[in-house]
């Protein structure tokens, strides 16, 4: 698949994870299935600070701690990343039809 592609797909993860974590706050083990899921996938389209903060989520969890202020920073890297992913979609489109020049060997 091409980049655009799973940039595209990340988007709708993202969105996804946002809504599901926001319904699934008071069922930690669904919220940590989400979180941990969404970690995987951040970090497979180098969206790093959304992977962390969903690690983050996903620990805090697990050892019982508050999640509170770790779902809020959550919540604040997918809607930080989400322009980045858009306009990153948008230039690999661009550069798919209308690739640059090829400039001839001399």
């Amino acid at each position: 698949e091409s980049m655009a592609g799973l940039l595209r797909q990340l988007a709708r993860q993202l969105n996804e994870s946002l809504r599901q974590a926001e319904d699934a706050v008071d069922q930690p083990a669904a919220l940590a299935a989400i979180a941990h899921t969404l970690a995987g996938a951040a970090g497979n389209c180098q969206a790093v600070r959304v992977s962390r903060r969903a690690r983050a989520l996903e620990n805090a969890i697990n050892a019982g701690e508050p999640i509170e202020t770790v779902v809020a920073a959550l919540r604040e890297a997918i809607e930080a990343t989400l322009p980045a992913v858009a306009d990153r979609i948008a230039r690999l489109t661009e550069e798919t039809t209308h690739p640059a020049p090829r400039v001839a060997a001399q």
